[in-house]
C-alpha cells in the first residue's frame, strides 16, 4: 500500500511522499497527532466542519480558527488586491454571476 511504501522509505532514509486524497489527509495519523484538524463553525452552511489548522504552530500565538470563511468574503482582497482587477470589473463579474 502507499502507507507501507511511505513507512519503508522513512525507515531507509529515502525521500518519498505518496499522493494522497482528501480522505487520506483527514485520516493521516501524523496530522491527527499534531491536532492539525480543527472544528470551526460555518455561518452560511450551518454546523461545524473539520478544517485545516495552521500549518506552522508558533508558541504564544493563537492557533485556533473562530469560523470558516464565508462564501465570497475575501473576493475584493483576491480579485482586486491580488489579481489587480478594478472595482468596475469586480462589479461586472458579480452582475454576470461569475463570483
Amino acid at each position: 500500500t502507499s502507507d507501507e511504501l511511505y513507512e519503508e522509505a522513512l525507515a531507509r532514509g529515502l525521500t518519498l511522499c505518496p499522493v494522497t486524497t482528501p480522505s487520506d489527509l483527514v485520516a493521516n495519523p501524523h496530522l491527527a497527532a499534531r491536532n492539525f484538524w480543527v472544528h470551526v463553525a460555518h455561518d452560511n452552511l450551518g454546523g461545524t466542519f473539520k478544517y485545516p489548522g495552521p500549518a506552522v504552530k508558533v508558541p504564544g500565538q493563537r492557533q485556533d480558527w473562530q469560523r470558516a470563511p464565508l462564501v465570497g468574503e475575501h473576493n475584493r482582497e483576491i480579485w482586486q488586491d491580488e489579481l489587480g482587477l478594478t472595482s468596475d470589473q469586480l462589479v461586472l463579474l458579480k452582475e454576470a454571476g461569475a463570483i
